[in-house]
């Protein structure tokens, strides 16, 4: 009998025992457990590889949903229901990633995940979107977004067989922050000429890939990123016609100096002067007569 996870009777092995009696293992997670699976009390659900047995998991109800291991399932999570949130707990989704179900949704919260899979993320008709501190290992596309208001921040993106770090079919009024892109074929990719308006693309890296940014639209603000090693470009050279390659005018210090003026982006490998879009080793102002 176990109390509290501990044996209520003790014994003795020596060396002549033959012990067949199993640990009792921490959290009863050892396979002799009686006790099945874990039990919590915290109002969360608590999801194993148990709960895709039987093959597609399909979030219906509002909660949030904690991953307690890897898991492996050729057919992944299918969210069906407003107010969700998928914590990934550290833990990797292989073979399959997230996906939304065939109706539309929003309030829809995915963080601290990894996902190994062709497609990580396939967010279709989905608004009020946050996505953080996720790993992707990208084959086909790490996040397919179609909404208004998401916001994606502090997740990288490694291509494993080239594939789209993110590819957008519509966002309008989204952020996407603090991430990195590396060894894609692109690291953001947009498909439609008005695919992404009114959005703030800053503080990434697109390092080491085939395209850094391939963007269609009107009217983001694409500044204080870092373009590098990118070998066909670092981004579409038309997208610069509709949209803003700096901030909004700031006014800030740098080396004791007030400046007034806007932020750029990095191109590291390109000389001071040579691009009128980006900032190089500090940041400057723009001079009015310089088409940006």
């Amino acid at each position: 009998m176990i109390e509290n996870g501990t044996w209520n009777i003790p014994y003795v092995i020596n060396i002549n025992t033959n012990d067949s009696k199993p640990l009792a293992g921490p959290w009863d997670k050892d396979t002799n457990s009686i006790f099945g699976k874990i039990e919590y009390d915290d109002g969360k659900i608590h999801l194993t590889q148990a709960d895709f047995a039987t093959g597609l998991y399909i979030i219906t109800k509002t909660g949030i949903y904690v991953l307690e291991e890897n898991i492996n399932s050729s057919m992944g999570i299918a969210i069906d229901s407003d107010n969700v949130t998928i914590d990934g707990n550290g833990f990797y989704m292989n073979t399959s990633g997230v996906s939304t179900f065939m109706g539309s949704y929003e309030n829809i919260t995915i963080k601290n995940l990894g996902l190994n899979c062709d497609n990580g993320l396939n967010l279709a008709n989905a608004d009020n979107v946050t996505i953080s501190s996720c790993v992707f290992l990208v084959t086909n596309a790490g996040i397919v977004a179609d909404g208004e208001n998401i916001v994606i921040s502090s997740c990288n993106f490694t291509g494993i067989d080239n594939g789209w770090g993110i590819n957008i079919i519509s966002m309008q009024n989204g952020t996407i922050t603090g991430c990195k892109f590396n060894n894609l074929m692109i690291g953001i990719n947009t498909q439609g000429e008005s695919a992404i308006g009114n959005c703030t693309i800053t503080y990434n890296e697109f390092i080491e890939n085939s395209w850094g940014l391939n963007l269609n639209g009107e009217y983001n603000w694409i500044y204080l990123n870092n373009f590098e090693s990118n070998t066909w470009a670092n981004f579409n050279y038309d997208s610069t016609f509709t949209n803003y390659f700096h901030s909004p005018v700031l006014t800030y210090k740098y080396d004791g100096v007030v400046y007034e003026g806007r932020l750029g982006n990095y191109y590291v490998g390109e000389e001071l002067g040579t691009s009128v879009l980006g900032i190089f080793d500090k940041p400057y102002g723009i001079v009015p007569l310089i088409p940006r």
